[in-house]
């Protein structure tokens, strides 16, 4: 089994947990102060945390599903690479109509640490492109096209 290297920046962080033993997700709690988050406002919270992620791996943040559900809080863009040393900071985004309340100590996130694979772009033309999707069902149809 490997190991996920943890640095605690700040004395009250809390060093990520499964809420059990075969979660996929690892639960990020926030480090304070307690601060409040307003209708349509996106801010960035702080975990008191540094990974050490090994190389071909990065750290995927993902909304809880009852800060998502039960209080419309959710996280904004947050990919963690191998190569980041700083502080592992949330990015949340209120998409309720009443201000919320985070406070010191909440779970605010969980993570999931993802293999990277290794690829290199190479550029084709159309008619590779299109042997390429010949046996798609679903070309190029964009947004809604499953229903």
């Amino acid at each position: 089994m490997m190991k996920l290297k943890v640095l605690k920046r700040n004395k009250d962080a809390k060093l990520p947990e499964k809420a059990y033993g075969n979660s996929a997700g690892w639960d990020l709690s926030y480090v304070g102060p307690d601060m409040l988050i307003h209708p349509g406002e996106s801010k960035l919270f702080n975990t008191g945390l540094s990974f050490f992620i090994p190389d071909d791996y990065c750290i995927l943040v993902r909304n809880r599903s009852g800060v998502a559900s039960k209080k419309a809080l959710l996280v904004g863009a947050e990919l963690i690479d191998a190569n980041y040393a700083g502080e592992a900071f949330v990015n949340l985004v209120n998409t309720s109509t009443v201000t919320r309340e985070i406070k010191k100590g909440d779970k605010i996130a969980q993570f999931l640490i993802l293999p990277v694979p290794k690829f290199e772009a190479e550029e084709i033309d159309q008619e590779e492109f299109d042997k390429l999707h010949a046996n798609s069902q679903r070309g190029a149809n964009a947004l809604g096209s499953s229903g």
